[in-house]
């Protein structure tokens, strides 16, 4: 329940005030050319590493992507408005706000849908195995959705740099095809593999390989 209130300060925070902090920085300049351009880099290996399911060990600090995108866009949008060209400024004011408007809208009329994003953003389940391994489980679905279930993922940190993790696996376990009550796992290490076990109590709902 901490972690739902902290994801719900994180998404609220970042749709209301981001835009704020955003103007601030482009009105009185406080980033330079330079500065910005470090900025947008670390935001594009962030992005980089996603693709190649590399990001930071823990789902609180992994939020820096989105809110460093979303800090990142509007920046964006207010630094073209202060371009003397007015066809620019136009084009940004119509298009660059369309997203800024619907986050503040979300932020303040959307609250419910706010706390349904944010109830899928944390763990409910996260065990430390060996080997630098972690396993973890998100909720996905909420009432207004025609499935939901659980998310199973695991992870391997190196032990070289434990702040980064790298995402093994990914299984989302539809309440539709699998029984979700009360799961649990098993995880063998193999010289080539981990073989991953999910029960359900104590009945098999599925057994898969996964590559060293």
């Amino acid at each position: 329940m901490n972690d739902f209130f902290l994801f719900f300060g994180i998404v609220e925070f970042g749709l209301f005030g981001l835009p704020i902090v955003a103007f601030a920085i482009a009105k009185i300049q406080l980033l330079s050319r330079r500065k910005l351009v470090w900025f947008y880099s670390f935001l594009g290996v962030i992005g980089l590493g996603r693709i190649f399911n590399l990001s930071f060990r823990g789902d609180v600090i992994d939020m820096l992507l989105p809110v460093g995108l979303y800090l990142g866009y509007c920046i964006l949008v207010f630094y073209l408005l202060e371009i003397d060209n007015k066809i620019l400024k136009l084009a940004t004011f119509i298009i660059g706000f369309i997203p800024i408007v619907l986050g503040y809208i979300m932020a303040t009329v959307g609250v419910l849908g706010v706390m349904l994003i944010s109830d899928e953003l944390g763990a409910t389940k996260s065990i430390y195995l060996q080997e630098s391994l972690y396993y973890r489980e998100y909720n996905y679905g909420n009432s207004t959705s025609s499935d939901g279930g659980t998310i199973i993922e695991l992870y391997k940190s190196p032990i070289w740099f434990p702040i980064i993790e790298k995402r093994l696996l990914t299984k989302k376990v539809s309440n539709l095809q699998y029984d979700t009550d009360s799961l649990n796992m098993t995880l063998d290490l193999n010289k080539d593999s981990y073989r991953l076990k999910v029960f359900s109590k104590h009945n098999l709902q599925f057994d898969t390989l996964i590559s060293r």
